[in-house]
């Protein structure tokens, strides 16, 4: 037996073959998605957001000025007249109200609203995600019907060939099977070319690992069962644009009152006059006459009331679809459950019966097709239904906020 030192090299020597063949979950690639540039890029714009209401809510950087005062022209000495002198001075910027803060609560709920943008832009790319794997589900399950009546038909053509041989059967019905089969034989090649699609949609989501993605993994049970609780992250983000145009408009209220500017000054004298250094203050203000705060108050006004429209009509479409989408999902339900319980049942047996009677020379081969393709039919409109049924419950667990990958 070989000793655990070198079970453990071998294992180490093998590794990399094996690794590249790991399968991909659901929720291995759920994760990915999380990850994926298209949401960081929007995380990053949140936090580039909140840092500049770090900006916005300051009252900017204190001045610090030095002042040469009074020097004579001829000769700039500093001890010819007493009003020479070097003046050191700082000077702030003071907010006599508190729209500074009301700015920066601005742009922290504008950065909020980008991060649920980006969680709900998470649940977009998932509910693409599904799209693409019910599109997989449909095309495979159109494949097996394609081959089922692939298999069908190929009967049914050696049943016509011997006809024709034993001078039962016609020339014309052998051509018309034959080409019926190439028929399903292009069906099934284009079906390929749309799963190589549905590959390509794959690898934009995935990445590399798309195409080591287990198909198997993917929870269906739970996509047609609806939860009461949800997050809707497009609500929540509206939500909070409305409360930042509201800090908005409150700014440029207050913005009315001025911000004044005070200044303290040192002046360093040669005290010819012995009356030592001077010190002085100064407070200046600009005088609000201008139409530019009273216009920035009155845009501030006009966009808080769009946004809050803006959240009261995604509100009542939201309320307005769910609707839509459970009647749906019930009409579906109903039509596929006729379809199950009795129009197939009955496609199915006069199939069989057309096809007994075809092979005994009792029926026309047009008979034969007739039923043979409209039980084709049947069964991708069966497949049609389900594709549309999951389609449904997807789109109403996406409106609801229900969690996509579970």
């Amino acid at each position: 037996m070989l000793s655990t030192k070198y079970l453990i090299l071998l294992l180490s020597l093998l590794l990399p073959f094996v690794a590249p063949f790991a399968k991909t979950s659901f929720k291995d690639a759920a994760d990915i998605l999380s990850g994926h540039s298209s949401v960081v890029a929007i995380e990053r714009n949140s936090q580039g957001l909140k840092e500049r209401g770090e900006v916005e809510g300051s009252w900017g950087d204190p001045q610090v000025s030095v002042a040469f005062k009074n020097f004579p022209r001829d000769t700039l000495a500093s001890d010819e007249t007493p009003m020479t002198g070097i003046e050191f001075g700082v000077a702030q910027k003071i907010a006599l109200t508190p729209k500074y803060a009301r700015k920066q609560k601005s742009w922290d709920s504008f950065g909020d609203a980008e991060a649920f943008a980006a969680k709900d832009h998470y649940r977009v790319l998932l509910k693409n995600f599904w799209q693409i794997l019910i599109t997989e589900k449909l095309i495979r399950e159109k494949r097996k019907v394609f081959k089922e009546n692939l298999n069908s038909i190929s009967k049914i053509l050696k049943t016509s060939k011997r006809l024709y041989a034993n001078g039962r059967g016609s020339q014309q019905a052998v051509l018309d099977i034959q080409i019926r089969k190439t028929e399903i034989e292009s069906g099934l090649q284009s079906l390929g070319f749309e799963r190589s699609q549905v590959k390509d949609q794959l690898s934009y989501l995935l990445g590399e690992k798309a195409p080591s993605f287990d198909y198997s993994s993917t929870p269906w049970k739970k996509l047609l069962s609806l939860n009461t609780k949800g997050e809707d992250f497009k609500e929540k983000s509206l939500k909070a644009k409305v409360q930042a145009k509201n800090y908005q408009h409150q700014a440029m209220q207050l913005n009315m009152v001025p911000d004044i500017q005070v200044k303290l000054g040192y002046t360093k004298r040669s005290n010819i006059d012995g009356r030592g250094d001077f010190v002085s203050a100064m407070i200046s203000l600009p005088l609000p006459f201008s139409q530019t705060k009273y216009a920035g108050k009155a845009q501030a006004y006009y966009e808080k009331e769009s946004m809050q429209k803006s959240l009261v009509n995604y509100q009542r479409f939201k309320e307005n679809e769910l609707s839509v989408l459970s009647t749906q999902i019930a009409r579906i339900q109903n039509e596929l459950e006729i379809l199950n319980q009795k129009t197939l049942r009955f496609a199915e047996n006069s199939q069989k019966i057309t096809y007994k009677s075809y092979a005994l020379g009792n029926s026309s081969y047009n008979d034969l097709l007739q039923s043979d393709l409209k039980l084709q039919e049947l069964y991708l409109k069966r497949i049609n239904f389900q594709s549309s049924l999951e389609k449904a419950y997807l789109s109403l667990k996406f409106l609801k906020g229900e969690k996509l990958y579970e």
